[in-house]
């Protein structure tokens, strides 16, 4: 009789599947919360964004006056809701007008209940962890036409005064790029700006035979907001070796 045989098969133990281990638990994103920028930010709190430009513009150059379509062009609003808003401020206490050349100008109200917590809100940049320094600033505003652009020159005008705001020192191209710039930058500095444009060999030019129009203009109070390559600064140097 035959013996039925069994045969055991042996599994080695490399060959014995392990245990299925837990898988671990994905820990959940992090959800990154965007921070609003300041406009919409103050839109909220005075609950209109014109009226929000409007305290902007006021506030940042408490000593400057704005006359109303200005002031549109400047803060990219329509008129009638900029004239409603300018209704508002002023009911509240916070603008008044004058009349210049029969033109009506508005301005800060200095004696405004919240004129010095409006100046210390206005002056720092909502949201902003470090205050950019002057270089910065300019670096930034100019970097769009900095192949174009050599130099700019600010200038202080009294309301009503004839002349420029801004003098640029560069190229003007066939696509005005630098007069586009200058109503960016209107809206960037929040005031209205006149400028002038005179190329480089033109400055030069202009200041060795003393040509009244820049003549004006550093006569004037005004300051060198940009000037890396010191086109001004050498001129000015110039100016006061002459002059001694």
């Amino acid at each position: 009789m035959e013996d039925n045989k069994v045969e055991v098969k042996h599994t080695a133990p490399s060959e014995v599947a392990a245990p299925a281990q837990p898988k671990a638990a994905k820990e959940p994103k992090a959800t990154k919360v965007k921070e609003p920028d300041s406009t919409t930010m103050l839109e909220k709190i005075f609950g209109s964004r014109t009226r929000a430009k409007l305290l902007r513009l006021f506030f940042e150059s408490a000593d400057r006056q704005f006359f109303t379509r200005e002031i549109t062009r400047v803060i990219g609003e329509q008129v009638n809701s900029v004239r409603r808003e300018l209704q508002n401020l002023e009911s509240l206490g916070a603008i008044k007008k004058e009349v210049y050349d029969k033109k009506t100008y508005y301005t800060v109200d200095k004696s405004f209940a919240f004129y010095r917590p409006f100046i210390s809100l206005f002056a720092t940049k909502v949201g902003q962890e470090r205050r950019e320094t002057n270089d910065e600033r300019w670096q930034r505003l100019t970097a769009p036409v900095a192949s174009d652009l050599q130099a700019v020159v600010l200038i202080d005008r009294l309301p009503g005064d004839n002349g420029v705001e801004l003098l640029m020192i560069g190229t003007e191209t066939p696509g005005k790029k630098l007069g586009a710039w200058a109503e960016y930058l209107e809206r960037a500095l929040c005031k209205p700006i006149r400028y002038a444009i005179v190329p480089k060999a033109d400055y030069f030019f202009r200041r060795s035979v003393r040509d009244d129009f820049l003549d004006e203009i550093f006569a004037a109070d005004y300051r060198v907001a940009y000037d890396p390559a010191g086109i001004i600064a050498s001129t000015e140097k110039r100016e006061r070796k002459l002059n001694v």
